[in-house]
């Protein structure tokens, strides 16, 4: 078998001075291109109080995942008041991690919050700007937390790094100013985990039959509407089984939603 071209990101981003603070840091990676080896391996052994380096993670069962390292910790309240500057050294020198609903949440209570970290790395930063548009609310975690992070951006020496595999779609949700870290060349070069379980279907009724005659349950992602309005019809007529449909409108900030039974 031929040797597998290209690096990982960590390869090619050694030199963490090409971080800015006052910006977004927006890195381009596509998916298992080792983006979090990146921050554990190559970012976190050169900051000194890693306790002020939070990974903020879309999910929380992506976030337990993370926190299985020895390297990484929950948050807490002490924290917390450390990182503000109330209590004296943290002895646990371990990145945090959480997911950004916290963080909108704890933006929420505190409006400084996030200010006196050293470091910000968003992992799957697309997942912020869709999921703000699944509620209306003005309560809603998400959108506090890309507010946030836009504010933090403009007025503190904190580097925010928004990694992503989509990155027209964070162009498009921050306000802020970007800083491009890779070239075109090194994305380009980037190389990714070879994936071995795909599975190939020509006919989207036996897919279904096939995943669902168990009684499971399954997600079906398409990029346009028409194959969502047609995979709901096969699904409901011809498949028998429901069928809940969602549609992400970036343009109108809304999600609609269409359930079939």
């Amino acid at each position: 078998m031929a040797e597998e071209q290209g690096q990982w990101l960590s390869d090619i981003l050694k030199d963490t001075s090409r971080l800015q603070s006052g910006v977004l840091n927006l890195i381009h990676s596509p998916c298992g291109s080792g983006k979090s080896s990146w921050c554990f391996d190559i970012l976190a052994p050169r900051v000194k109080e890693k306790h002020k380096i939070v990974y903020l993670i879309d999910t929380i069962s992506g976030k337990e995942q993370f926190l299985k390292r020895e390297d990484t910790q929950h948050y807490d309240e002490h924290w917390r008041e450390i990182i503000k500057g109330e209590w004296g050294f943290f002895l646990t020198q371990k990145i945090v991690v959480m997911t950004y609903a916290k963080f909108g949440s704890l933006a929420k209570r505190d409006v400084n919050f996030g200010h006196s970290f050293e470091y910000i790395v968003c992992d799957e930063a697309h997942s912020l700007i869709m999921f703000q548009y699944f509620s209306e609310d003005m309560s809603n975690c998400h959108r506090i937390a890309r507010e946030q992070l836009q504010s933090i951006c403009f007025a503190s020496k904190v580097k925010v790094v928004a990694i992503t595999a989509t990155p027209q779609l964070v162009r498009s949700g921050f306000r802020v100013n970007f800083n491009e870290v890779l070239s075109e060349e090194e994305i380009k070069s980037l190389k990714t985990y070879p994936t071995d379980n795909i599975e190939y279907f020509t006919n989207i009724k036996e897919l279904l039959r096939q995943r669902t005659s168990s009684g499971g349950k399954g997600i079906l992602y398409t990029q346009r509407i028409e194959d969502m309005i047609a995979f709901e019809t096969i699904a409901a007529e011809y498949v028998n089984v429901g069928a809940i449909c969602m549609r992400v409108s970036l343009r109108e900030k809304r999600v609609e939603k269409g359930i079939r039974s």
